[in-house]
């Protein structure tokens, strides 16, 4: 839980721009956000770009208050939590859902790419957090993944238990730390949302890409049904004030243009990982985050309430993605010029 003193915290910021397209003109689009968390006990609001349709947090923390309102755990890391019996339904997560899921934006990647020999590629994946989805990119043939964190942990832990080459390396550091050209894919997952300046590092990520090469992106959807089906209590809004903004395709499509990317592809994102939203939308409490908590039992129902949803939700998830082809999350591509 935050200290809540006032002094302790920078004025918030109101929105005067939009993040992806550079509009300054903007909408109401949902008021009365609270964060599923309980980090922060305020109420939050997010307006709409009235050209691309993205949604920002306004106001929102000072970009150096955010790191405050992100709990110690907030990524899924099997065999971590506190208690054998909550390890063990952790790895059970592990290979009933997790696996499953990552292997999926792996091969959603890989399609995406057109199904390139990726041994050959060399890929970063920007902001990998647990390290379980570049992992997979390794096992799937990216034998020249690495990865960059904000964490010494993260960086530690990928090195230790995978293999593979991390650094610590702050977000508007890239283009300073590897140079021109340096990279066939750069990998994003969900991570956008949570960046005031995701302009910033998507033309860092332009420099950083090799002619040819392709930014993938993962992000919730401002524009997905589920908001409209539950409005402020959907989950992509209520990770306020850790998700900053909300893009639609749209905003991504305008964001890479101008950034000088001239080749788009998309995709839904993993039905699993779509699903999930729901699960956690309708039980916030069987989140990643409860599994840490000192109490015993009630995470694990309460977990194990938020996995049956999701799976329950998966028909309807499946329907939206694949015929309605308006999915909730999507896995982006922008190809740099050849």
């Amino acid at each position: 839980m935050l200290n809540q003193q006032q002094d302790a915290f920078r004025p918030k910021i109101p929105a005067t721009y939009c993040y992806y397209c550079g509009h300054a003109e903007f909408a109401p689009f949902c008021t009365d956000v609270h964060d599923r968390l309980k980090i922060s006990h305020e109420s939050w609001a997010f307006v709409r770009c009235t050209s691309c349709q993205a949604a920002l947090l306004s106001p929102r923390p000072d970009t150096a208050d955010l790191p405050r309102y992100y709990p110690t755990h907030y990524t899924f890391e099997p065999g971590k939590q506190p208690g054998k019996l909550r390890r063990l339904f952790s790895f059970a997560e592990f290979q009933f859902f997790y696996r499953w899921f990552y292997e999926a934006q792996v091969s959603i990647t890989l399609r995406l790419l057109g199904n390139p020999a990726p041994e050959n590629l060399r890929l970063l994946d920007v902001g990998y957090g647990s390290g379980l989805l570049l992992n997979n990119f390794k096992q799937r043939g990216f034998k020249n993944a690495e990865g960059v964190e904000m964490r010494q942990s993260a960086v530690d832990h990928v090195n230790e238990v995978f293999g593979i080459t991390a650094r610590v390396i702050e977000l508007d550091q890239l283009e300073i730390t590897y140079g021109e050209n340096a990279f066939d894919v750069i990998t994003m997952f969900h991570l956008i949302e949570h960046i005031t300046n995701p302009a910033v590092i998507v033309a860092q990520c332009f420099t950083l890409l090799k002619p040819g090469g392709a930014l993938i992106i993962a992000v919730p959807l401002s524009d997905g049904p589920l908001i409209r089906l539950r409005g402020n209590r959907a989950v992509t809004l209520t990770e306020a004030p850790r998700h900053v903004s909300l893009p639609s395709h749209a905003s991504l499509m305008q964001l890479c243009k101008t950034t000088g990317f001239n080749r788009f592809a998309h995709h839904s994102d993993s039905a699993l990982n779509c699903a999930a939203y729901y699960g956690l939308t309708f039980f916030p409490e069987g989140c990643t985050t409860s599994q840490h908590t000192v109490s015993r039992l009630l995470p694990l129902i309460n977990r194990a309430l938020m996995a049956a949803s999701a799976f329950a939700c998966l028909p309807l998830v499946l329907l939206i993605n694949r015929v309605m082809k308006k999915p909730d999350a999507m896995i982006f591509a922008a190809f740099k010029p050849a």
